[in-house]
């Protein structure tokens, strides 16, 4: 992954049980510091195969709803940053 981060530098951070109680975990600081920074691409990748395109358009069409979709994710990503 990288070796920017010490491995055993580590902090902790508070996740939610299957009951909704609150549970301090620790996470790697690589972990910590991605999730922090994790920028608009890797936010349109992981919203993309939300959307599927119908099965009867051809290519061109494909690639123009995909454009679409591309767009609004992207303008989604900057409205609420």
């Amino acid at each position: 992954m990288t070796n920017f981060h010490a491995p055993n530098e580590a902090q902790t951070t508070l996740r939610w049980n299957k009951d909704g109680t609150p549970v301090e975990m620790t996470q790697p600081k690589l972990v910590q510091q991605y999730n922090q920074y994790m920028g608009g691409c890797d936010l349109n990748d992981q919203m993309t195969p939300l959307h599927r395109s119908r099965r009867h358009y051809r290519w061109p069409g494909h690639l123009f709803i995909k454009f679409v979709v591309w767009a609004s994710y992207n303008s989604y990503i900057l409205f609420i940053s």
